[in-house]
C-alpha cells in the first residue's frame, strides 16, 4: 500500500473511533452509578477541600455506594488513579466556571471528567495501539483487531465513563508497547522509553489493584527486554519510572486508611460488600470453573462473545510464540492470571456491567496472538481471513460497541443485552446524550454519527470484495439473536427500570407505542404472579 494511502486509511479509522468516544456520553443520574460516582466525589474533594475524604461532597450531591469508612470520615474505596487524573481537569473546569459565574451540576462535572481524564488518555493510547497493530498485520486485519478492541470491547464502555477499567488496560499494555525493541539501546530516548514503561507498569495498579498481576508480568518482561547489554542501565530508568505511581498510591492509603498497605477494601462501608471481601484473600478463594467459563463465554457478558475476534488468538498462539516469544508469554500469563484470579472472586460477575469488566486488563494483551492468527489464516486462505475479520468486527461493534454507547451499565437480568435491551430502547426512541442531539438532531438521527463511524470501521476491517458477504453474515447472525432472544418478566422489569431513569427525558405522548403497551401488560402479569 502506498504510504499516503496507508496514512489516509489510518487517520480515517482513528477519526471514526474518536467520533465514537466523544460523540456520545450515556449519563443516567438517577441510577447513582457507584463505580464512577465515588471517583467523581474524590476528585471534587481533592480540588475543593484538599482532602481525600468525600463527606462534604456526599452531603452536597447525595449518598454514594462503594465508599470506605475510616475514623470519622468516608473515602472512595477505589484505587486512586482515576480520581487523581481528574484533579487537573476539574480544577480547570471549576476555574472557568467561576470566571463565568457558572456553578456546574453533578452531570456536567461527571461528563467533563469523563472526557478530560478518561476518554482523552484512552484515545492517546489507542493512537499508538493502532500503529502497533498495523506493524504486525495487513492493514484490513490490523484495523479489524483495532476496531474490535477500541470500539467493540468493554474498553469502549469504560473509556467513556469515569472509571478505571480502560485506563488500567491502557497503562499495562502501553508499558508493553514502550518496551518493544527499538532502534537504540542507549541514549536519552532509550532511557525515556524505559522510564515511561516503568511509569505505565506501576500506573496500571494505581488505577486498579488486581492489575498488579499484569504489572508483575510486565516487570518480568522488562528484565527480559532490558537486561541484555548494551543498555542495561535502562533498568534503572524503568525502576525510577515505577516510583511515582507506587509512592502516590501508598500516600493515599496512609492518609485515608492509616497505613501505606491498607486499602479501602479493608474498610468498606457497605456491610454486604464487607462480607464478600472478608472471605478469602480480598474476596478471592479458589477459582470457580463455572465462573471461569462464564467470564469467557456467557452470552450476556462473556469476553469472547462480546468481542469474538479475540477467539482467533488461540489460532495464532504458536505463530505469536515464534515471532514475539517474550511478549506472547507475558500475554498468556496476564490472561490466565487475571482470568483465574477473577474467577476466584466472590463477586466475579461484577454487577451491572458491559462484558467481564474485571478482565479489562487482558483485552489488549490478546491483540498480538489475534493478529498472528489472522495472518496465519490469510497465508492459506486470504478470503477466509478477510471474512472472519469483517464479520467479527461488525458483531463486536453491535454486541458490545452499541451496548456501550447506549447503556454501559447492563443489569444482570439481561441474558442477551443487544437483543433484549438495546433493540427495545432504540425501538422506543431512547437515545442517550450525543453531540448531534445537542446540535438539534431529533430522535434516532442523533445516533447517525455513531452509525456512520461504525460503518467506516467495518469497511476498513475487510477487503472490499468481501465486505458484502461479511456484512450479510453478521447481520443474519444479529437478526437471529433478536428473533431467538427469550422473553422474560425479569428482563422486562429491568427494561422498565432503565426507562424510568432515562436521560435525556422523552416527552410523554398521547398514545404509547405498541411495544410499550406490551411491556406494561407483561409487567402487570408479572406483578400479579408475584403477589400470589
Amino acid at each position: 500500500m502506498h504510504p499516503a494511502v496507508k496514512t489516509r486509511a489510518r487517520l480515517t479509522v482513528f477519526a471514526a473511533v474518536v467520533l465514537l468516544y466523544v460523540g456520545v456520553t450515556p449519563f443516567y443520574g438517577g441510577l447513582r452509578n457507584p463505580n464512577e460516582l465515588v471517583r467523581v466525589y474524590m476528585t471534587v474533594a481533592m480540588v475543593e477541600q484538599g482532602t481525600f475524604a468525600v463527606d462534604a461532597v456526599e452531603r452536597r450531591w447525595g449518598w454514594v455506594n462503594d465508599k470506605a469508612r475510616f475514623g470519622d470520615h468516608v473515602y472512595s474505596s477505589k484505587a486512586p488513579g482515576t480520581s487523581t487524573l481528574g484533579v487537573p481537569v476539574y480544577a480547570l473546569h471549576r476555574a472557568i466556571g467561576r470566571a463565568l459565574g457558572h456553578a456546574p451540576d453533578l452531570r456536567e462535572v461527571t461528563i467533563v471528567l469523563r472526557l478530560g481524564a478518561v476518554t482523552l488518555p484512552s484515545l492517546v493510547f489507542l493512537w499508538f495501539f493502532l500503529g502497533w497493530c498495523e506493524r504486525r498485520a495487513a492493514p484490513h486485519l490490523a484495523h479489524a483487531v483495532f476496531a474490535s478492541v477500541a470500539a467493540g470491547s468493554l474498553l469502549y464502555a469504560y473509556g467513556i465513563t469515569f472509571t478505571s477499567h480502560t485506563l488500567n488496560a491502557a497503562c499495562a499494555f502501553g508499558a508493553v508497547m514502550a518496551l518493544a525493541p527499538g532502534a537504540t539501546t542507549t541514549g536519552a530516548r532509550a532511557h525515556a522509553r524505559a522510564a515511561l514503561a516503568g511509569l505505565l507498569c506501576a500506573g496500571a495498579t494505581m488505577f486498579e489493584y488486581p492489575a498488579a498481576i499484569a504489572s508483575a508480568a510486565v516487570g518480568v518482561l522488562s528484565l527480559v527486554r532490558l537486561w541484555p547489554r548494551p543498555g542495561r542501565a535502562r533498568l534503572v530508568s524503568f525502576a525510577l519510572g515505577t516510583a511515582p505511581p507506587a509512592a502516590w498510591t501508598m500516600a493515599f492509603h496512609a492518609s485515608a486508611f492509616g497505613s501505606p498497605w491498607s486499602t479501602g477494601y479493608q474498610h468498606l462501608d457497605n456491610p454486604t460488600f464487607r462480607t464478600n471481601i472478608a472471605r478469602g484473600f480480598f474476596g478471592a478463594s479458589s477459582p470457580s470453573p463455572e465462573a471461569f467459563v462464564r467470564l469467557l463465554a456467557d452470552p450476556a457478558f462473556g469476553l469472547f462473545v462480546c468481542t469474538p475476534i479475540l477467539l482467533v488468538a488461540f489460532v495464532g498462539l504458536r505463530r505469536a510464540l515464534r515471532t514475539e516469544r517474550a511478549e506472547t508469554v507475558a500475554s498468556i500469563v496476564v490472561f490466565l492470571g487475571m482470568a483465574l484470579f477473577v474467577s476466584a472472586l466472590n463477586n466475579w460477575r461484577g454487577g451491572w456491567t458491559v462484558g467481564p469488566r474485571y478482565l479489562s486488563t487482558v483485552v489488549p494483551f490478546l491483540a498480538g496472538p489475534t493478529l498472528a492468527g489472522l495472518e496465519a489464516i490469510a497465508a492459506v486462505r486470504p478470503g477466509a481471513a478477510s471474512v472472519v475479520a469483517g464479520t467479527t468486527t461488525l458483531l463486536a461493534l453491535a454486541l458490545c460497541g452499541l451496548v456501550s454507547a447506549i447503556f454501559p451499565h447492563v443489569p444482570e437480568s439481561f441474558g442477551l443485552p443487544f437483543a433484549q435491551l438495546v433493540v427495545p430502547l432504540l425501538r422506543s426512541g431512547n437515545v442517550p446524550y450525543t453531540v448531534a442531539g445537542l446540535l438539534g438532531a431529533p430522535g434516532l438521527l442523533a445516533l447517525a454519527p455513531v452509525a456512520l463511524a461504525m460503518l467506516v470501521l467495518v469497511a476498513a476491517s475487510t477487503r472490499p470484495v468481501d465486505l458484502g458477504f461479511s456484512t450479510g453474515l453478521a447481520t443474519a447472525l444479529l437478526a437471529a439473536a433478536i428473533a431467538l432472544a427469550p422473553t422474560t418478566s425479569a428482563h422486562h422489569a429491568a427494561l422498565a427500570h432503565v426507562k424510568r431513569h432515562w436521560e435525556p427525558r422523552i416527552e410523554a405522548t398521547a398514545e404509547a407505542p405498541a411495544g410499550d403497551r406490551e411491556l406494561r401488560q407483561t409487567l402487570e402479569r408479572w406483578s400479579r404472579q408475584r403477589s400470589r
